[in-house]
């Protein structure tokens, strides 16, 4: 389809699959990382503002 498409020929050079335990390892690092930044900005608010301000981020 793509090759009919430019007019030249297209080679498919990798492949690449994700299995599911790779999968669920980059699901959690991906929880923990919102986790960590969600704090992060929690205290920055609590520090700039007030803490009922960075407690209403995470509701």
């Amino acid at each position: 389809m793509l090759t009919q498409q430019l007019g030249m020929p297209v080679e498919l050079l990798r492949t690449t699959i994700v299995g599911p335990q790779v999968g669920a390892e980059l699901f959690q690092q991906g929880m923990l990382a919102v986790l960590v930044a969600s704090l992060a900005m929690s205290a920055y608010l609590a520090f700039r503002f007030e803490w009922r301000q960075a407690t209403d981020i995470l509701l």
